[in-house]
């Protein structure tokens, strides 16, 4: 057992690197993003060894990747409102602020992430706390059989969800979700891996299942650019459009085997992920990345998305 782990997780993460990824040094040139790591490393290094784990899992057995970003932050502690940035009048953004958190929140009572036009989630009060309840649950499975990417960075000198960091850490020790050098990664690394040249690496000769909604829209997209990424089979399953941390999947019509799965559910995706286990296959939540993969002009959006090859 790591000796630093009765550390409080808030203390273990107070490691700020520069995150540099194969392949993304033009479009993300150094100093853009550093991520909150749990001691000093050579991130590159960090990122093939990450690759190189879920090759070695493929085709053997049930490894999670989830990733944690201000959508799990806000569904795990609630709400949380940050700090002015620099030259903000501070008076008129609580004013603000707090206005908007409660039209969208209704006093933190609801959960309400993205927008209906992507990453939307809706549940009312009940069905956020039964589902909170859930998610521990599946939280620490999925730290002890997998690995969690933590969306803790400083971007262009401008902290993310910097407000959220302590409780989060909180409310990971609270519930017995152990992070430590085995499960923590960077969350960029997901869209580094499924939109750089890493792609055709992990998909070669592999069965592909696609979980997530809106499929009529997505499915002929995203399965042309997968085989061509170097998958043998791509299928799909489709999930409630807002609110997969509620569904019940079944895979009853799933043609095994399936080596990767690839997940767009939000935070549901814990959900999701949870209940593919029987597949025994490498489930990477792969959210926006998905849809850089159906819609090549979205690529450049987000960092990590535009490899050099294309930059």
């Amino acid at each position: 057992m790591d000796p630093n782990q009765n550390t409080p997780l808030k203390i273990r993460l107070s490691t700020l690197v520069d995150l540099r990824i194969p392949h993304f040094s033009r479009s993300v040139p150094p100093g853009t993003v550093l991520q909150y790591t749990l001691k000093p490393t050579d991130t590159e290094f960090w990122y093939h060894t990450f690759r190189d784990t879920l090759l070695e899992k493929l085709g053997h057995k049930h490894y999670p990747v989830f990733r944690w970003g201000d959508g799990e932050c806000v569904f795990s502690v609630g709400y949380r409102m940050a700090r002015p940035s620099s030259g903000q009048n501070p008076i008129w953004y609580y004013c603000r602020t707090a206005l908007s958190a409660y039209v969208k929140h209704r006093l933190h009572r609801n959960f309400l992430s993205g927008t209906p036009s992507y990453g939307y989630e809706r549940y009312n009060h009940r069905e956020w706390l039964l589902a909170r309840q859930k998610f521990v649950h599946q939280l620490q499975r999925i730290a002890q059989e997998g690995s969690i990417g933590f969306n803790f960075v400083v971007q262009q000198s401008v902290p993310f969800c910097d407000q959220y960091i302590a409780p989060v850490c909180d409310w990971l020790d609270q519930h017995r979700i152990n992070i430590s050098d085995h499960n923590y990664f960077p969350c960029y690394f997901v869209y580094a891996l499924l939109t750089g040249p890493d792609l055709n690496v992990v998909l070669a000769g592999r069965h592909v299942l696609v979980v997530t909604s809106d499929l009529r829209e997505k499915s002929s997209l995203l399965a042309s650019r997968l085989l061509l990424s170097g998958a043998c089979s791509v299928q799909f399953l489709s999930i409630s459009r807002s609110r997969a941390m509620l569904d019940v999947i079944s895979l009853a019509d799933v043609k095994t085997p399936v080596d990767v799965a690839l997940i767009g559910a939000g935070v549901g995706a814990a959900n999701v992920i949870d209940q593919l286990r029987p597949l025994n296959a490498v489930c990477i939540d792969s959210g926006f990345a998905l849809d850089c993969l159906a819609e090549p002009a979205l690529r450049g959006c987000r960092v990590y998305t535009l490899p050099d090859t294309e930059a």
